[in-house]
């Protein structure tokens, strides 16, 4: 049974999570730039980071696939916001058929962001975004925008690696036989 952790990381929290997921579980963690054959794996787990609601890499690294039907494959995303998580799983089953969907395991975890260390892009992009937003009704505003508000000129670490326990406890305990019969 061969195993892989796959990472989409821009500034390093998804990067941090696989790593560390990667020595509870004795399994290789590679940025899914350096992926070199997907099809090997019998057991594929995912950490992807969350950007404008795509999971960095994942449909680049899924396009690779071939006969998923047969895998065992666990998709973790990380994020900032407390996003509304059935719009990441519909983002998700957009990249992958719905009847593979439903057998995958998904969870979402929570990263970290600093302002200051971002790229000239991305800190364009919140400063323009905050300054719309600023001008709206604090309480009205969907959570994600609100934490527009909170990450601008901030850093925010809301990491937890408690929070792969049930991921690690899972791939451990489940023989991650390859699934057959679908």
């Amino acid at each position: 049974m061969r195993k892989i952790i796959i990472y989409g990381s821009k500034y390093g929290t998804s990067k941090e999570y696989a790593i560390y997921l990667g020595l509870k579980t004795n399994i290789t963690a590679v940025n899914y730039k350096d992926l070199k054959n997907i099809n090997k794996y019998d057991t594929i787990i995912y950490v992807g980071s969350i950007y404008a609601s795509n999971i960095l890499g994942l449909r680049k690294t899924f396009k690779k696939l071939n006969n998923i039907s047969y895998k065992n494959i666990y998709i973790i995303t990380v994020g900032i916001s407390e996003t509304n998580n059935r719009n990441i799983d519909e983002r998700i089953k957009s990249i992958i058929k719905k009847d593979i969907y439903d057998k995958v395991n998904v969870f979402h975890l929570n990263g970290k962001i600093n302002y200051f260390t971002l790229n000239k892009k991305d800190k364009f992009l919140i400063s323009l975004m905050y300054k719309i937003l600023s001008k709206e009704n604090n309480n009205e505003l969907k959570k994600e925008n609100q934490m527009i508000l909170t990450i601008y000129k901030n850093k925010i670490d809301k990491m937890d690696f408690n929070k792969l326990i049930p991921v690690i406890d899972l791939i451990n305990n489940k023989k991650n036989e390859v699934l057959q019969g679908f």
